[in-house]
């Protein structure tokens, strides 16, 4: 009889270690479960934004495209026969830059970029602040002529 007292607790014991151990288990499911829930909505937000951004980028591109020819064709009518060829070359190139964005994966392009630059940190610094001091040149001359517009 005393050894049924003794196991009794015991068994008690062991089921209540059980109970937290599945409970813990049950928890740590719970949130492994969420944790790829989240993985997976922040993946697909993730390509759709990148897909966007991609689509966006070759329109953009083929905008420029567009303005670019019309250029080397109205610098061609004006007899600047060299301008208008380096116009139309520059014209070429952004196109063919349109449709690569437009054709490649963005996990390829980002992966590109990223090689990119880790080859040549100091290339890419460089050409990030000519990017930027152009586009700033770009912004303060459309502004300018607003302004004289008015």
């Amino acid at each position: 009889m005393n050894h049924n007292t003794t196991t009794e607790p015991e068994t008690d014991i062991e089921d209540s270690n059980h109970t937290t151990h599945s409970a813990e288990r049950s928890n740590s499911d719970w949130l492994a479960e969420r944790k790829r829930e989240l993985r997976e909505v922040l993946e697909k937000k993730s390509k759709a934004l990148s897909k966007q951004a991609q689509e966006s980028l070759s329109q953009k591109l083929g905008r420029y495209h567009s303005a670019l020819n019309k250029a080397s064709e109205s610098l061609e009518s004006d007899s600047e026969e060299e301008t208008a060829k380096i116009t139309a070359n520059l014209a070429e190139q952004i196109k063919s830059s349109a449709d690569y964005i437009k054709n490649t994966p963005p996990e390829q392009l980002a992966d590109q970029a990223t090689e990119r630059v880790r080859r040549a940190p100091f290339l890419a610094l460089g050409a990030a602040v000519a990017v930027g001091f152009l586009a700033g040149r770009v912004i303060c001359s459309a502004r300018d002529e607003s302004d004289t517009s008015n």
